[in-house]
């Protein structure tokens, strides 16, 4: 199964992968340990001084070994993310769904970095890796944003013109609302935000189509995609900001 499954990786056309990848920035779904990546980029730098080699189906095998060492696990995940090809990144994505234990972070730092050569150097141009706390999806990134309330608690009607507005938004700006939350006096959305647009943009678009011609929302809003804060943190950010205003 394994030679089979070589074999086609090696004919698959490297620009019809490509063709799947909607934008020349890798969004990583989730956070990236940056302890691991930071010892992955020395790891990967000692190796560059000899001539990486990818190995063939034989040697890639060790990967899904579970009695091989991990230390010659760690060093094939890096040789075939230097080598950047397509049957590379299969290799290390199909590992990446059954990972050792210890591997887990290593493997998806591997990941990236062999999709980031592969696109880099078939397109010919440089491609970057995205990380942030609260990861994203293919091109957009993941945000958390409260808003607070004009007046009080919203009632259904109130609550279905406002997620509907959002979600027409971020429509129009290649973004997608994934959850939206009503409290008492504010309202918290995730969203994913195409990273070709601002988020401000998508944020102050959708308060304005949410109140129409009957405010339900203030124009101060406290916007993150480092990690998701308690509700009690929101609430207090939400009151200073509408004393001093919204931040910028």
């Amino acid at each position: 199964m394994m030679r089979g499954e070589e074999q086609n990786d090696h004919e698959e056309d490297p620009f019809d992968f490509l063709s799947q990848i909607p934008d020349r920035f890798i969004v990583a779904e989730e956070e990236l340990d940056r302890a691991v990546y930071e010892e992955y980029e020395r790891y990967s730098e000692r190796l560059t001084t000899r001539q990486p080699q990818e190995g063939g189906p034989e040697a890639r095998q060790i990967l899904f070994d579970r009695a091989a060492p991990l230390d010659a696990k760690r060093e094939m995940l890096v040789r075939l993310a230097l080598c950047g090809t397509v049957a590379a990144f299969r290799a290390i994505e199909r590992y990446v769904k059954n990972p050792d234990p210890a591997l887990e972070q290593w493997s998806k730092v591997a990941l990236y970095e062999c999709r980031m050569k592969l696109e880099s150097e078939l397109l010919e141009e440089p491609v970057g890796i995205v990380s942030t706390g609260l990861g994203g999806v293919q091109h957009r990134l993941r945000y958390l944003v409260a808003v607070g309330l004009s007046c009080g608690p919203l009632n259904d009607g109130q609550r279905r013109r406002a997620e509907s507005a959002w979600r027409t938004i971020c429509g129009q700006h290649d973004s997608i609302l994934e959850r939206v939350n009503f409290h008492p006096t504010y309202v918290d959305l995730t969203l994913l935000v195409s990273m070709k647009t601002a988020v401000g943009t998508v944020i102050d678009a959708g308060i304005a189509a949410a109140n129409g011609d009957a405010p339900i929302l203030t124009p101060q809003y406290f916007v993150t995609n480092v990690a998701v804060p308690t509700e009690q943190e929101i609430q207090q950010i939400l009151a200073e900001i509408s004393t001093h205003g919204t931040p910028e």
